[in-house]
């Protein structure tokens, strides 16, 4: 199956931080959806466009549905471009989805973006080479570090005495998380890791911007009684190039877990 890549410009009159991603994706992917429905007609949305079913719970095969991520400018500063990333082949009457996406809007802050239509067709038709911002989250590459925060998409089996030792419970950790991150690249088509590595100290890449995986989430806050998991800064290194692009782990089609060539 190809897969579709429709490319966004952002322009307004006040930058949007890069950890502003996934509240931004959020407002894009209803963006979508409204388009979907003025397209579809609003309750006869395709479940591999909406991501729900006729009964409105999630489909298992969440990877099949839109992938709504942020792409930075080269300082990995602010949000220069969006893209809706989608496996799925469109069809004549379904290209112009996108057409209807034009402007986004704080209506708390009063401040309107407009988005531009940059791109919009098929991932193996797209011209990279005049998309420069995309190249270091489409080429192929073997080494892959997190742009923003992975999350974990399944309950880590940590025994209980495995959490009295520092030491003890950060192996512990990793070795969760790779396993949960082994299990993500499987259920997108990704070929095996060669290995997987933490960052120890939650930056993301490029570390020169001091992006934390903190930085990113829109509250913090304790959830019953523990502090909430602010997500981990990887490096998945394969044993042969892999096309991107790569965003994994809870909350990933809305712009957390993105991964860039290093």
């Amino acid at each position: 199956m190809s897969a579709h890549l429709a490319v966004f410009s952002v322009e307004g009159p006040v930058e949007i931080p890069f950890q502003a991603s996934m509240a931004v994706c959020e407002k894009l992917k209803s963006l979508f959806l409204g388009s979907c429905g003025y397209h579809f007609g609003k309750f006869n949305i395709p479940s591999h466009f909406s991501g729900h079913s006729g009964s409105n719970a999630p489909i298992r095969e969440q990877n099949t549905h839109p992938y709504y991520l942020p792409v930075p400018d080269s300082t990995f500063n602010v949000i220069k471009q969006l893209i809706i990333f989608h496996r799925h082949d469109y069809e004549h009457n379904e290209e112009n989805i996108c057409d209807n996406i034009n402007k986004l809007i704080d209506f708390e802050a009063g401040i309107t973006w407009n988005l531009y239509l940059a791109y919009n067709g098929k991932l193996n038709d797209l011209p990279l080479n005049e998309l420069p911002l995309l190249k270091p989250f489409l080429e192929p590459s073997t080494t892959w570090r997190s742009v923003t925060p992975f999350l974990k998409s399944r309950h880590l089996r940590i025994k209980r005495s495995e959490k009295h030792d520092r030491e003890i419970y950060r192996h512990a950790l990793e070795r969760e998380l790779s396993k949960n991150i082994s299990f993500e690249l499987e259920n997108h088509g990704f070929t095996p890791a060669s290995r997987i590595e933490f960052v120890s100290n939650h930056l993301l890449y490029p570390e020169s911007t001091s992006n934390y995986c903190s930085d990113f989430l829109k509250e913090q806050r304790h959830h019953k009684g523990a502090r909430m998991d602010y997500g981990h800064s990887i490096i998945i290194r394969f044993s042969s190039p892999v096309a991107g692009p790569l965003a994994l782990g809870k909350n990933s089609h809305l712009g957390m877990g993105v991964f860039s060539t290093l």
